[in-house]
Formats: C-alpha cells, sequence, structure tokens
C-alpha cells in the first residue's frame, strides 16, 4: 500500500491552505485580556481553529488514498483523527504562544510592551486595593548613539532591561519597556510607603550601573524616575485611580527629577 505523503511537506502544504480570516479576531476593546470573558471567546477561536486544520488535512489523506483506491476503515480513520487533533493541539498552540510573545514582549528588552503593561495595570487597579506606578527615563541615551552608534545604545537599554529583570524577580514587579528610551515598573505591595519606593530605585540604579561599568565606557549610567501611589493619585483627584492617572503624576515626577539631576548632578529622586 503506497505510503502517505511526506509528513512535513504535506503539513506546509495544509497550512497554507488554513484560512484563518474566516476566524473572527479577538476584541480586546470589547472582552479586555485576563477575563473570563475573553478566555472564552480564545478557547473558541482556538476551537474553530483546530477543527479547520483536522477537517484540511483529513480531507487531503482521504483523496489521496481514494486516489489510489484505497478504503479507509472506521479504526484507522479514527485514528488518524486522533492523532491530526494532537498535532493541530501541538502546532496551533505553539503558534498562539508564540504569536502572543511577539505582541506582548519588547524586541529588544524582552520586558512588557506597552499595550500589555496597561492591561495588565488596568486589571490589578480592577483586582487590588494598592499600587504604585514608577516611570524610568534613562539618561545618556542620544550621546551614546550619536558618538558610539545604536549597537551600544541597544546594549545601554538592554542593561537597564536586565536589571531590571532582577528586580522584578526579587520583589513581584511588573516591568515594561514604554518607550524609546522610557520605562516602567508597577508593584501591588500593600505596604509600599516612600521609603521603600527610594530603596527601589536605588537598588535598581546600583545595578545597572554595576553591569553597565563593566563595560568600562566613559558614560554614566543612570536614569531619572518618579513614582505615585494609588493612594495619593486618588487624594489629590479625588476620583477612582486608573492607569492614566497614576501614570501622569510618576511621568511629571520623572520630568521634575530629571531637571533636578541636570541642574544638580545629584540624582535627587522625587
Amino acid at each position: 500500500m503506497p505510503e502517505p505523503p511526506h509528513r512535513r511537506s504535506f503539513e506546509r502544504r495544509t497550512e497554507r491552505k488554513l484560512n484563518y480570516s474566516s476566524i473572527p479576531a479577538l476584541d480586546r476593546r470589547t472582552q479586555p485580556e485576563g477575563t473570563p470573558e475573553y478566555e472564552l471567546q480564545r478557547a473558541q477561536k482556538f476551537s474553530r481553529l483546530k477543527e479547520l486544520y483536522v477537517r484540511r488535512k483529513l480531507s487531503k489523506i482521504i483523496d489521496y488514498y481514494e486516489k489510489h483506491n484505497k478504503k479507509i476503515d472506521q479504526k484507522t480513520l479514527n485514528e488518524l483523527i486522533e492523532n491530526l487533533g494532537s498535532a493541530a493541539d501541538k502546532l496551533l498552540g505553539a503558534r498562539l504562544v508564540k504569536a502572543r510573545d511577539l505582541a506582548e514582549r519588547d524586541e529588544l528588552t524582552g520586558l512588557l510592551t506597552v499595550k500589555k503593561f496597561e492591561s495588565l495595570v488596568k486589571m490589578y487597579l480592577y483586582e487590588q486595593p494598592h499600587g504604585t506606578f514608577f516611570f524610568l527615563d534613562v539618561n545618556n541615551l542620544k550621546r551614546i548613539n550619536d558618538e558610539k552608534g545604536h549597537v551600544l545604545g541597544d546594549a545601554y537599554l538592554e542593561t537597564l532591561a536586565d536589571a531590571m529583570t532582577d528586580l522584578a524577580k526579587k520583589y513581584n514587579l511588573t516591568v515594561a519597556r514604554i518607550g524609546g528610551d522610557e520605562f516602567a515598573m508597577y508593584s501591588t505591595q500593600p505596604d509600599l510607603n516612600n521609603s521603600h519606593c527610594d530603596m527601589l530605585i536605588e537598588e535598581l540604579r546600583a545595578s545597572f550601573k554595576s553591569r553597565w561599568s563593566a563595560r568600562k565606557l566613559p558614560y554614566d549610567a543612570d536614569f531619572a524616575s518618579g513614582y505615585a501611589t494609588r493612594d495619593e493619585v486618588e487624594t489629590i483627584t479625588r476620583k477612582d485611580a486608573d492607569y492614566k492617572s497614576m501614570k501622569d503624576l510618576a511621568d511629571a515626577r520623572m520630568y521634575k527629577n530629571k531637571a533636578e539631576m541636570k541642574s544638580t548632578k545629584s540624582g535627587k529622586k522625587r
């Protein structure tokens, strides 16, 4: 009995014929990510993609056997369906994970993108009574890019991102790159007062400087910073804190800190 087409080439041909456009896209505006409704919608989409994948491949296999005047008994057919289902789970699952990672992670630093970060912070604000928003802006990036090129400038950003990642693991922070030279962190710790926030900033600064100093280049590794707690935002605005109000206050304090650093070179906070 003739062997079925080579599995790998067959999968490639079948993948190209999958009509993914027939599956509606997930709407994060009506169903925010992380909600039960969103997860249900995502599961339904995966189920439809799997069904489409199995049907297309099974149809090709049946056509192949019919072309050679061979019949498939029910037992073999059931085994084919089961095997194709497992293959679909593996293939589509890997694709969805890869697509999600590409959408949620900054390509250069591996930190969260601004969209994913904003989505998580909004979820934290809904679920947690406490929160602190940190806003960071790296210093000297333009000078490094102009004098040494963007390759070294990218390495400069990656060095800060690595320090932020380690800090996030230690203190359970959510960290992201939200712009070219702008970064953010969010903590849901309930007892995070100003002293604790200052300590976190200084620990991050020390780690950044230590990692960067190993390159022995004439550029000081540093950043301006500002932070805002949920409680003080609500006290100032007399409204429930949201992503924008917390970001805006932390951003304003960061710019104040940057001006102080330029005028005094002392790196004061807030």
